[in-house]
């Protein structure tokens, strides 16, 4: 490849240019190993800090965290008579005795 006088300026204004855009790029994927970071601790602090309740409204059996349904108890008769149906993506009801239930977030226990 030959290069002329101009050429160089070029080369050089490539090379400043891909330069700011590999820090634009850095700078990115700090920012979203950040956010990644922060969603991963708000997540423990809900989970520890959870308030947990079992609501019936007459007709339904509920498990709400922080105010939220997040499993319903199946109806008698129904294929999923006695066990517990999530309502909100990622939570898991079971029963792990006779008066108590294990509930979990993205497969995190709560405590």
């Amino acid at each position: 490849m030959r290069l002329f006088k101009g050429d160089h300026r070029a080369l050089d204004d490539l090379l400043a240019l891909v330069t700011r855009r590999e820090a634009e790029l850095w700078r990115a994927r700090t920012v979203l190993e950040q956010l990644d970071e922060t969603k991963q601790e708000h997540s423990m602090t809900v989970e520890q800090w959870a308030n947990v309740t079992m609501v019936n409204d007459g007709h339904d059996i509920f498990v709400e965290v922080n105010g939220v349904k997040i499993a319903k108890r199946g109806r008698p008769g129904t294929a999923q008579a006695g066990a517990w149906i999530s309502l909100e993506p990622g939570w898991t009801v079971s029963d792990s005795g006779t008066h108590s239930l294990e509930i979990a977030h993205d497969g995190v226990p709560l405590q």
